[in-house]
């Protein structure tokens, strides 16, 4: 879907979205993974693009603003296990959504 609007719509194909060649990516993403369809609880993780380089991280990002109830969040102390696996069902409902978009999109990465 979203190859289509970059490949055949010019304003599409001018958006930063669309850097699909990019040799930059942020210092952390959590990866999707490649379906949701698999048995048990939908677990996410968290990666670090600098370590894999022969990977092509497309991604979308999520512009979010904090505050509220606490949920997960990144620490030094938290790092380790959320790189082993974060369940989708404990995130807010904000978040839920963004990977259900991101997926939409064709991506696997946030």
């Amino acid at each position: 879907m979203l190859e289509n609007c970059v490949k055949h719509h010019k304003r599409c194909s001018y958006s930063g979205i669309a850097k699909v060649n990019s040799q930059w990516w942020p210092s952390r993403l959590l990866d999707l993974g490649t379906s949701s369809a698999t048995p048990g609880p939908e677990i996410i993780r968290l990666i670090d693009p600098a370590k894999d380089t022969t990977t092509s991280y497309k991604y979308a990002a999520l512009s979010y603003q904090w505050g509220g109830k606490e949920f997960i969040k990144l620490t030094a102390g938290s790092e380790s296990s959320l790189r082993a696996g974060i369940p989708v069902d404990d995130l807010p409902l904000t978040f839920q959504e963004a990977i259900s978009a991101t997926r939409a999109l064709g991506l696997r990465y946030l």
